[in-house]
């Protein structure tokens, strides 16, 4: 099974839904822990929760970081690594859900070519920041100045997909919506419609 088929399969199962949902706010609550840990050690946010951090200013707080302020970050990256993954993959369940409930054709094409996967790229580009800032910690200097500005380019290219994959998340719910109301108002008004329709899947159903 691809991977666009099992996340439609969790789709139809309220359970992975929720659970999905429950280990994304688990491992959320854990992150969140070490950071706030991390600050209390370190007096800075960890690279990855300064949206507006520079070049400069990683090359500063790095010259402040100890043993305790390294292994702090190890542990958040450890676990920066499971919540894009839970997170990512909630998000493509609920594209699937919203894509799945949505009859129109171009919302089923969109859905059989993958549409649901797209969230996993924000995944992966979380993933590539916390390579880059993961080693720039643990090998300071000795891992180069290239891999600093790669992370923060990962950094603005995650924080674009979060903006984007939201906004997607919001508009594939808007469109479900209007599609159930529009399908409502034209079965009112063209009830032989709905007839029209039961004989088809009722024949459909005798000739299965």
């Amino acid at each position: 099974m691809s991977l666009n088929s099992r996340l439609i399969a969790w789709s139809q199962n309220w359970k992975a839904v929720f659970l999905l949902f429950a280990l994304q706010m688990i491992s959320f609550g854990a992150l969140f822990a070490l950071e706030t840990e991390f600050v209390r050690q370190s007096g800075f946010q960890t690279f990855d929760f300064q949206n507006g951090l520079t070049l400069a200013q990683l090359e500063e707080q790095l010259t402040t970081y100890g043993k305790t302020e390294r292994q702090l970050y190890a542990a958040f990256t450890a676990v920066d690594f499971i919540f894009p993954l839970l997170s990512g993959l909630f998000y493509s369940v609920i594209y699937a859900l919203f894509l799945r409930l949505n009859h129109t054709k171009l919302a089923q094409m969109l859905l059989a070519r993958g549409a649901c996967l797209l969230p996993l790229l924000i995944t992966t580009a979380d993933w590539l920041e916390n390579f880059a800032f993961a080693n720039i910690v643990m090998f300071g200097d000795s891992a180069g100045v290239w891999l600093a500005d790669a992370g923060l380019i990962f950094k603005q290219l995650k924080l674009l997909g979060i903006t984007l994959g939201s906004a997607g998340m919001a508009l594939l719910g808007v469109w479900l919506a209007l599609t159930i109301v529009y399908q409502q108002i034209s079965n009112r008004f063209h009830p032989n419609r709905i007839n029209q329709q039961n004989r088809e899947q009722y024949k459909k159903g005798s000739l299965s």
